[in-house]
């Protein structure tokens, strides 16, 4: 039956995963705070394009073949689900510009922070710490009462990038 789209193939699967992982890239080289994530700045901005464009074409059509071609750089997170979340779209009305603030507040002073709220839906928890020997910032979104849910990479004071479903 056809669909009315063009076939996936592994071409336009490979070319699909480019875009994704430059998506990725252009958050960490140009979007991100400069305290935020140095490891994965270093990552994308060192990342050999043509190396991993020809790895994506030849392993695409692969069971964990993207996996394979972001896990053999270093510093490269080996998801290629780009998405974006506002922070003030989450963040309760009622102390949004206050939670927004004290975000600005601690990445510029590169301070250990930790936010929770829940609402209906979900339960979130935004966390900002030194790990590792860098500086790093997280939202944790779960379906309310459960362990299930999205982990989001702070970039910014403003938004976060998907990173995995836990």
């Amino acid at each position: 039956m056809n669909s009315g789209y063009p076939p996936v193939t592994d071409a336009t699967q490979a070319h699909h995963n480019f875009l994704q992982f430059l998506l990725y890239r252009q958050a960490f080289v140009e979007q991100r705070h400069p305290h935020l994530w140095e490891n994965l700045y270093r990552g994308y901005k060192e990342a050999n394009l043509p190396m991993l464009k020809a790895g994506f074409e030849q392993k695409s059509h692969q069971f964990g073949g993207v996996y394979d071609v972001l896990a053999s750089q270093p510093n490269l997170l080996t998801e290629l689900n780009f998405k974006t979340l506002e922070l003030e779209t989450i963040l309760p009305p009622e102390m949004r510009s206050f939670h927004l603030d004290t975000l600005k507040r601690a990445i510029k002073l590169q301070a250990e922070h930790t936010i929770d709220w829940s609402t209906k839906e979900y339960d979130y928890t935004i966390t900002l710490k030194h790990q590792e020997g860098f500086y790093k910032g997280w939202v944790h979104q779960y379906w309310s009462g459960t362990c299930n849910g999205n982990v989001w990479l702070i970039i910014n004071p403003m938004t976060a990038i998907f990173y995995l479903v836990s």
